[in-house]
């Protein structure tokens, strides 16, 4: 017994030891892609000026855009990967993934999300436990005990957006937390209506897609939807939504 016990923690020290050159490598792999949007950020903003010449007295605009370029800079000098590393050495009961969480993760993010980087902590003591939620902190998903399949895809889907937008994933995910829809993306009807119009993934906001996908692997897996009256004979109406996944995923493959 106390071979076993030895032999877990010397596994869970090796993680944590070699995350710490996954994501340093991380920062340096990924300073490009960072810069550029870094460059897109600012080339937007000059096009909506030219498009929209009042935009340039919308103060409030104006703030958001600043606070997003400071997650920017923030990536650039590789904020994420410093406060990852010091939390997984702080929280000693953060982990790598099991085989059964990597499956999911192959199934849904098979070439865009680093699996040697991602980290559980099923024992997060602040909001977690007295809130009963989990949240995404990078590529670390935190939470209070196990969590369902369908919400450990919701959490990979945020991670997914970190590694797709950057770090602005978390004020986005905020805004959309605390807007009128919410997490509600209006269920089957409304998934039929946008891909008879053309809109995509994208289209929703970053807690809509969290669910979308989730409500996906529900159907997967012989269940009903979390929002509207989804059944496994609905699936190709998600399948469609997925392609933007895909997309993504073959882009990622290919770099």
């Amino acid at each position: 017994m106390n071979t076993l016990i030895d032999n877990s923690i010397v596994r869970l020290c090796l993680a944590k030891f070699s995350g710490i050159f996954v994501r340093a490598f991380d920062v340096i792999r990924l300073l490009p892609i960072r810069a550029y949007r870094i460059f897109i950020h600012f080339r937007d903003r000059i096009q909506l000026f030219i498009k929209e010449p009042r935009e340039l007295f919308n103060i409030p605009s104006h703030l958001y855009w600043w606070f997003e370029l400071l997650f920017y800079i923030g990536d650039i000098l590789g904020l994420g990967e410093i406060y990852e590393t010091l939390a997984d050495i702080v929280k000693f009961n953060s982990r790598p993934l099991t085989p059964e969480e990597l499956k999911i993760v192959q199934t849904f993010f098979p070439s865009s999300l680093n699996a040697s980087r991602l980290r559980i902590d099923e024992h997060s003591f602040i909001g977690p436990r007295s809130h009963h939620f989990a949240y995404v902190s990078f590529y670390t998903i935190n939470s209070w005990g196990p969590m369902q399949e369908s919400i450990f895809v919701h959490e990979l889907t945020h991670v997914w957006q970190y590694h797709q937008l950057g770090s602005v994933y978390i004020p986005r995910a905020l805004r959309a937390q605390f807007s009128q829809d919410g997490y509600d993306y209006g269920g089957l009807s409304n998934l039929v209506r946008a891909v008879e119009t053309g809109r995509g993934l994208a289209d929703f906001n970053l807690e809509q897609q969290g669910d979308i996908i989730a409500d996906y692997h529900r159907l997967l897996n012989g269940s009903h939807t979390r929002w509207g009256l989804g059944s496994i004979d609905d699936i190709w109406v998600y399948e469609k939504l997925m392609s933007d996944l895909r997309k993504s995923e073959e882009r990622d493959l290919a770099a």
